[in-house]
């Protein structure tokens, strides 16, 4: 059974409301609470969410099965979905999938092509 524990001294640094946890203490200090940090981690527009949720969808339904290596570098591990492609509508199926390096990589790249293309 898991106890409720309130903590008084430590407050959410962005909302100011005090941190109240269920379970036990996890390790390291709480910064904020469990609803600034859900906004604060959220995907960025709506279009990367319903991308996610599609993938995620027809992967449990057995129609986009994930395979047990990176596509980019053939490593054992079990790959991130890359949206390669874009987040639009059409594209939330188009994923390739990644290693957790392959993807920091593949996102550095893209922000990198974005940036030099705003420059330009």
């Amino acid at each position: 059974m898991q106890r409720q524990i309130a903590r008084k001294d430590r407050f959410c640094t962005t909302c100011g409301v005090a941190i109240v946890r269920v379970g036990e203490p996890p390790r390291g200090r709480l910064k904020s609470c469990l609803r600034c940090y859900r906004a604060r981690t959220r995907f960025v527009t709506p279009a990367q969410y319903l991308a996610q949720k599609a993938v995620a969808k027809v992967s449990r339904a057995g129609r986009l099965l994930r395979p047990s290596y990176c596509q980019t570098c053939g490593k054992d591990c079990k790959p991130h979905g890359h949206h390669f492609a874009g987040y639009e509508a059409e594209n939330a199926l188009k994923v390739i999938w990644l290693c957790t390096r392959c993807h920091a990589q593949a996102h550095r790249e893209m922000r990198a092509r974005r940036a030099q293309s705003e420059v330009a």
